[in-house]
């Protein structure tokens, strides 16, 4: 399945992410399985917040629609792309369900994205989509199996909050700077080993563009500095399918 979702809500809003979109639809549309979102029309100028998350109503019916899709598609492999961050989540949870807490998320990503609605300093969604797929109670659609803190795995970090800080300590997520993924493979050969001892069977590679370095691919909506190159990040995307099957990946903040 293709998971087409031109969501831009759950970013900064105005968002350049639209730049991006067309682009992806043409790339994709047409494809076996392909499906697309329909994204709801945001006054940018009125950025509604409720319970400390911007365009709460419309990224609730938004975010729905895709797990209705992804539910009723029952895929055995799926890809999402189109826009940020949370248009993740219906795929991730749908998979998770489906491999009964086996499956392991690699998040391969500038921003570790792990805020609650109370730590956000932006109210953002898109930095808060992975502690609602470990189902915070603060969220409005819940995953019908949360994550649990070692099914998670980080690569490419180079911008994360105190809050962020605080709890993947807490849980003990295993967490790889993008200058550690760019010396060699070891930090993929750890992250591979510590979900094979929690009984991990497949991955889910979750890609947000911001993990390669703006004077490589500028083209992304929150630019970092000091990021992977793309044939870095190419040559660990397929490093990582050869040490452990692959049952879904996303590429979000394309702009």
């Amino acid at each position: 399945m293709i998971l087409f979702f031109p969501q831009y809500q759950a970013g900064f809003v105005p968002s350049n992410i639209p730049v991006g979109t067309p682009a992806l639809r043409d790339l994709w549309k047409g494809a076996p399985g392909f499906a697309e979102v329909a994204i709801q029309p945001t006054d940018v100028d009125k950025p509604e917040e409720e319970g400390g998350i911007r365009f709460r109503r419309i990224l609730k019916k938004q975010i729905q629609d895709s797990v209705d899709i992804v539910q009723a598609a029952k895929p055995d492999f799926i890809v999402t792309t189109g826009g940020d961050c949370g248009g993740s989540f219906a795929s991730i949870a749908y998979m998770n369900e489906k491999y009964n807490g086996k499956i392991g998320v690699l998040w391969v990503d500038a921003h570790a994205d792990i805020h609650s609605p109370s730590t956000s300093p932006s109210g953002n969604y898109h930095g808060m989509v992975m502690r609602n797929l470990m189902g915070h109670e603060a969220f409005d659609i819940q995953p019908a199996l949360p994550l649990a803190p070692h099914q998670i795995g980080y690569l490419g970090l180079r911008d994360t909050e105190a809050e962020e800080d605080a709890v993947i300590a807490e849980c003990a997520i295993p967490r790889f700077n993008a200058a550690e993924v760019m010396a060699d493979n070891a930090p993929l050969d750890a992250v591979i080993d510590h979900f094979k001892k929690n009984g991990i069977t497949h991955l889910y590679l979750h890609v947000d563009c911001d993990v390669m370095d703006e004077k490589f691919f500028p083209h992304v909506h929150v630019p970092e500095p000091d990021g992977l190159t793309l044939p870095r990040l190419l040559e660990l995307l397929q490093y990582l399918r050869s040490k452990m099957p692959v049952a879904g990946c996303c590429l979000t903040e394309y702009a």
